[in-house]
């Protein structure tokens, strides 16, 4: 390509009536981008300082050139970048299960409008609060365990179950996944998905405590039951051998053994 390339500008500079030319290609790191022609239709000879000259010159325009073409990339990944933090913003914001990520000392720092709701207040109220202040006393320490263990980076059974203290201090039950996320030379951050499951657990714990009453009731009814076969058996036995002695008696003819 550069031989084709400076053929045709030989071929152009022949018809421009050309006396004398200088090509200075345009190298950075190694590739050549493309060339500078310095030309002059009275012969003259180029001196040392014309070379290096235009070496210089083709050297800047080679950076030059390079810089462009990385600005360009560089713009390209910025907008895809812009395009795809605006998706998940969106999905983060519209999302049903509350988002929210704590920086390593347990600060709110961001969250979306399912976790207000879920704690009872506004973004603007929890956005910057300690997390730990929305936790009963005895969930802080299931909630030190899965720092620990994501810091260490050791597996545990997601999602977990956990409570929660709302702002009008009544209990809703979570069921809630943990990760570690690192942003490059930045201190990592805890992302936390929940969702509200009290409703499911509250509705588990009623069905659990019929199905206790009626099997309660069903061993109760079976007692009863044997209770009474057993006296009405031991009732009737009793008849029928007073029946039999009584004919016994009344028959001293019957051969006795």
């Amino acid at each position: 390509n550069t031989k084709s390339s400076l053929q045709n500008h030989s071929d152009e500079f022949q018809k421009m009536r050309i006396k004398v030319q200088m090509v200075i290609p345009l190298v950075f790191q190694d590739h050549v981008s493309g060339v500078v022609c310095v030309a002059a239709r009275r012969p003259r000879q180029f001196t040392t300082y014309d070379t290096d000259l235009m070496t210089s010159v083709g050297r800047e325009i080679a950076v030059a050139i390079e810089n462009a073409r990385l600005y360009g990339i560089q713009r390209q990944i910025t907008e895809r970048l812009t395009v795809s933090e605006g998706k998940y913003r969106r999905l983060f914001e519209l999302a049903i299960e509350a988002i929210f990520i704590t920086d390593l000392n347990g600060k709110l720092i961001e969250a979306n409008q399912a976790s207000a709701d879920l704690i009872g207040a506004s973004l603007g109220e929890i956005v910057g609060t300690d997390i730990r202040q929305y936790l009963p006393p005895e969930e802080l320490e299931t909630a030190r365990h899965v720092r620990k263990l994501l810091l260490l980076g050791q597996p545990f059974p997601q999602p977990y179950e956990q409570r929660l203290i709302r702002k009008d201090k009544s209990e809703v039950i979570m069921m809630i996944s943990s990760n570690l996320v690192k942003q490059g030379d930045e201190p990592p951050v805890f992302e936390h998905v929940a969702r509200d499951v009290t409703r499911e657990r509250r509705m588990q714990d009623n069905l659990r405590h019929y199905v206790q009453q009626i099997t309660r009731i069903q061993e109760e009814e079976r007692n009863r039951i044997a209770r009474d076969l057993h006296d009405e058996t031991a009732q009737a036995l009793y008849v029928l051998t007073r029946q039999v002695d009584n004919f016994v008696r009344s028959s001293p003819n019957l051969p006795c053994e």
